[in-house]
């Protein structure tokens, strides 16, 4: 086994036990004909939660594995526990006994992951990767590209023994907004710092600062902002993946100022079905203005991606009726659901803004979310919820009919 081999594996043994994947033979078909010339492996793919050296290679290759990577096991196993599905995994090698892994640095261009999967598998016109049940019809747009991505980024803090590091950030680049929403205390600021506009420079930089593969935009309402769309134009650049919080109430009128990308994603509110979402947002109009932006966005290839807030006030039939209108009516790529946040009322009296007050030297008001903070239920086929913390996008979750796990792996 050479480094830029493929692995389908036949099952992942991890901490919870042994898990069977499927579909093994139609994936190695897929990647034998898409890709000629590369040789595809089949067997048990091992869990660690180190880079595997030496005699340690040897002993899991004793015992039947022929690759070990560190996300797979626990990837499938947190899938299936959030009920029964069919899973899989497709893994590259990145180094073998001849050629170890000694940092992230050392995985070849040619070898990176993403050349492989971006390469052998279906996409949709806005660049993410469609997935396939064993049937072959797709079920599912999955962001491959972003999956591998962030699992190289984690894999890389593994190996610098970061316990503590930014996986996503939260951008406020303004507190303005168009909306009363009942629940949110950003419009009480005094009438100085609601017109504040934090510059694209300080935006931009806050963010690169931080290391952060993602950034949620949120506000206030960020289509508000005057220079919006350089903002995001510069961190799709970076290869930052964007995903921008909106009412839609402005985004019909502004969708010409962006551009559909891998890297980007609206991520449109919607609290409840026509009747509780107006209720949510204190104005009649915002849900049916929101559904025609969402149509039309999706129409011009645009990611689209939807957050809601369940209130006490909310019944499971309720949740029920709007996520399913999202995910089977409207398609949305994704939907996260989120508590209420608490906002005490704030005070009157006029204060000075964080962003250019004299000392504060990075200049930024944003915070960043830590790994593993956050969660997401994600679109087609099928949904199920899991708590998430508000405004914070997370990496695509399952899907019942698709392989969950996809990255690189070394030989043993």
């Amino acid at each position: 086994m050479h480094p830029g081999d493929l692995i389908v594996a036949e099952e992942t043994r991890g901490p919870d036990g042994t898990l069977a994947c499927v579909g093994t033979g139609l994936l190695v078909k897929a990647l034998v004909r898409t890709l000629p010339g590369r040789t595809v492996h089949t067997g048990p793919l091992t869990g660690s939660d180190h880079v595997v050296r030496g005699p340690e290679r040897a002993a899991l290759l004793a015992d039947g594995a022929i690759a070990v990577d560190m996300e797979s096991a626990a990837t499938l196993s947190t899938a299936v526990a959030a009920g029964p599905r069919p899973v899989a995994a497709v893994r590259v090698v990145v180094d073998a006994p001849e050629h170890e892994l000694v940092r992230i640095g050392t995985v070849r261009g040619e070898y990176r992951p993403s050349v492989f999967f971006v390469r052998s598998f279906p996409h949709s016109p806005n660049g993410t990767v469609l997935c396939c049940s064993p049937g072959g019809e797709r079920v599912m747009a999955m962001p491959l590209r972003q999956s591998v991505r962030v699992g190289t980024y984690l894999f890389e803090q593994k190996l610098r023994k970061r316990d503590k590091f930014p996986l996503i950030v939260e951008l406020e680049p303004l507190f303005a907004c168009n909306l009363k929403c009942e629940g949110c205390g950003k419009i009480q600021h005094p009438a100085g710092v609601l017109k504040q506009r934090m510059p694209v420079a300080q935006a931009v930089g806050a963010v690169l600062e931080s290391g952060a593969p993602m950034v949620s935009i949120a506000g206030g309402e960020p289509l508000m902002h005057p220079q919006i769309d350089e903002i995001v134009r510069q961190l799709v650049a970076k290869r930052k993946y964007v995903f921008l919080c909106t009412n839609a109430m402005l985004l019909r009128k502004k969708l010409d100022e962006f551009t559909p990308s891998p890297y980007f994603a609206f991520a449109v509110h919607i609290d409840g079905l026509r009747e509780r979402h107006d209720e949510s947002v204190a104005k009649e109009g915002v849900f049916d203005e929101a559904v025609a932006a969402i149509k039309e966005a999706k129409r011009r290839g645009f990611r689209v991606t939807t957050n809601s807030t369940f209130f006490n006030t909310d019944t499971p039939q309720t949740i029920i009726e709007v996520l399913n209108y999202l995910n089977d009516d409207l398609k949305v790529d994704e939907m996260m659901i989120s508590p209420p946040t608490p906002t005490r009322r704030l005070p009157t009296r006029s204060t000075s803004s964080a962003w250019n007050r004299p000392g504060n030297s990075s200049g930024r008001r944003s915070r960043a979310e830590t790994a593993g903070a956050g969660g997401s239920t994600t679109r087609r086929s099928s949904w199920t919820s899991s708590k998430a913390r508000p405004i914070s996008p997370a990496p695509r979750g399952r899907s019942p009919t698709t392989p969950s796990s996809g990255g690189s792996a070394p030989a043993i």
